[in-house]
């Protein structure tokens, strides 16, 4: 299966990327779901992540929330999400941009004042 990714930036009259990238992936597990308003660090049934074996990971929500890896008290890391704003990483980008630097066995969200929607979407190659 193929993943497919474009950027592109406009302004003060250029444009840069546009370009598509596209990595080839031989497995995959996604999440898209909705999580209930006013929660605190509750579990959602994600994608577990071997970053060994990981190729392109992606996270977005559609409004602010928080997001725990792996604990609540002590998370490998913490991703402060803003409303529509993916992160996204993808072989080839620069190690440094990968928002997440452990592997993932669980996930934890925090959610505001509305409902939800959490995407993830985690490919990869077990022979990168």
């Amino acid at each position: 299966m193929n993943i497919n990714r474009s950027q592109s930036l406009s302004g003060f009259g250029i444009s840069i990327g546009g370009v598509s990238q596209t990595v080839a992936v031989e497995g995959g597990e996604v999440f898209d779901g909705t999580i209930a308003a006013s929660q605190t660090n509750v579990e959602v049934s994600t994608p577990d992540v071997d970053l060994t074996t990981c190729s392109v990971m992606a996270i977005v929500a559609d409004k602010d929330c928080t997001v725990k890896t792996n604990s609540t008290s002590a998370p490998d890391d913490t991703l402060a999400l803003k409303a529509n704003i993916p992160l996204t990483w993808i072989t080839g980008d620069l190690a440094d941009n990968k928002f997440l630097t452990a592997d993932v066995t669980k996930w934890y969200v925090t959610t505001g004042a509305a409902a939800t929607k959490l995407k993830i979407l985690i490919g990869s190659d077990p022979t990168p």
